[in-house]
């Protein structure tokens, strides 16, 4: 499936925190506790949507910085994503019910932790996982299109500003996974939260282009082309090899003759 919401200009980053709000609220309102004071009920739906979401986002970050991760089923890291970003939940929940909730601990925090770990890990998951699904299944959130009288932009982009000093280089080229974002540069790679489309409609034409519906590249750093039937393979001056799908391949060739 490759479809696309035209609902205008949406970040990842909105998309996530803005589910989790809702999803917060929603709980407060059809899960009301008697006796309990509204507002700290909210609060603390707040607490049980957001914090995971956060936590989900950071270790699958994380998580995709491992090469042998890297190869593993998309789904299956977001299973395994959501299951460790449960179980780093699994204490700030039972703080947040003592603490919001006055609940008690009845055994010890250990246990009560563990207690909490099973009762969270299934629904983070499948929400986590659900999430996440448009995503994998080829959908992607775009911005409204821009006109092409508009000013070119400069190189030093809205998600450049995202990746370390360290990391910061020569732009070499974009990878989308999901809903983040590979970064490439003569420095290294980070993966940010970000989506591929709104990376390269930040960027000015003059430095690149799509060659691939997961790649961009800029095409000042490749050094060789390679075709192969229809489609093509674009070495890059790191050494790593990018594919070409046969819709690109014309104007790749033309752009870099």
């Amino acid at each position: 499936m490759n479809g696309q919401f035209t609902i205008g200009d949406l970040r990842p980053s909105r998309y996530f925190i803005g589910i989790a709000i809702v999803l917060g609220l929603l709980f407060a309102s059809i899960a009301p506790e008697s006796g309990s004071n509204w507002l700290m009920q909210t609060v603390q739906w707040q607490v049980q949507t957001v914090v995971p979401m956060l936590i989900c986002i950071l270790v699958h970050i994380q998580l995709s910085l491992f090469r042998r991760l890297k190869s593993l089923n998309p789904w299956l890291k977001l299973f395994i994503s959501g299951v460790i970003a449960a179980g780093a939940f699994s204490p700030i929940g039972l703080l947040s019910d003592v603490y919001l909730a006055n609940e008690i601990i009845e055994r010890s925090i250990l246990m009560d932790c563990i207690d909490e770990f099973l009762a969270v890990a299934l629904p983070i998951t499948v929400c986590w996982i659900a999430i996440n699904a448009p995503f994998q299944l080829g959908f992607q959130f775009t911005k409204s299109p821009i006109s092409e009288s508009s000013e070119v932009k400069s190189i030093e982009a809205d998600f450049l500003t995202m990746i370390p000093e360290s990391k910061k280089g020569d732009l070499i080229y974009l990878k989308s996974e999901l809903h983040y974002l590979l970064v490439v540069t003569s420095k290294g790679e980070t993966l940010i939260l970000y989506s591929l489309k709104n990376a390269i409609s930040d960027l000015p034409k003059s430095s690149g282009m799509q060659i691939h519906r997961s790649y961009w590249a800029n095409t000042t750093m490749a050094s060789e082309l390679e075709k192969t039937g229809r489609e093509g393979k674009l070495l890059m001056n790191n050494g790593d090899t990018l594919p070409v799908s046969r819709r690109y391949l014309q104007a790749l060739q033309e752009k870099l003759a």
